[in-house]
């Protein structure tokens, strides 16, 4: 098979954060995006009201794939909480998901990751952007908040368990 003979792969991005939650259907490595969709949180409606309008707007990117007749892989969500390792939201500082199921919910969708928001760009930029020429480097995002993330050899420093 040659290289342009290979099939074309597809995720959809979700990125929740305190003021909008941005999705977009992404063609995967290249990054270019096929659609985007950007809503308002609004959290102080409540945490399961943010994840009804998160399942939402995942669900109706899909259609949009589907209607394009693109192969959606998956889903990677950004969130702006602490997230362990494992893909569980573990505080509620903007959005009350700590006791929600996320990544099992909004993989009923397609298979899905759940991430912090700081470490998602990051793992992004160790891999494809800036970062690829560092063993080392520090991520820092300022948006509704400020965090950091430092990678070594392309892995997010977990610090202490």
């Amino acid at each position: 098979m040659t290289k342009s003979e290979k099939k074309s792969i597809f995720a959809i991005g979700l990125d929740i954060g305190g003021s909008k939650i941005a999705g977009a259907v992404v063609k995967f490595l290249g990054g270019s995006l096929i659609t985007k969709k950007i809503i308002p949180t609004n959290p102080e409606r409540g945490g399961q009201a943010v994840l009804d309008d998160t399942i939402s707007l995942a669900e109706g990117l899909m259609k949009t794939s589907i209607a394009k007749n693109l192969c959606v892989e998956g889903i990677g969500v950004g969130v702006c909480e602490l997230v362990d390792l494992e893909g569980n939201v573990k505080s509620s500082h903007v959005l009350s998901w700590k006791e929600l199921s996320i990544q099992k919910k909004i993989s009923q969708i397609a298979p899905t990751v759940v991430e912090s928001d700081v470490r998602a760009p990051a793992l992004a930029e160790a891999y494809l952007g800036v970062g690829q020429k560092f063993n080392i480097f520090v991520y820092i995002s300022v948006g509704t908040g400020i965090s950091y993330c430092m990678l070594q050899n392309k892995i997010p420093f977990s610090g202490a368990k």
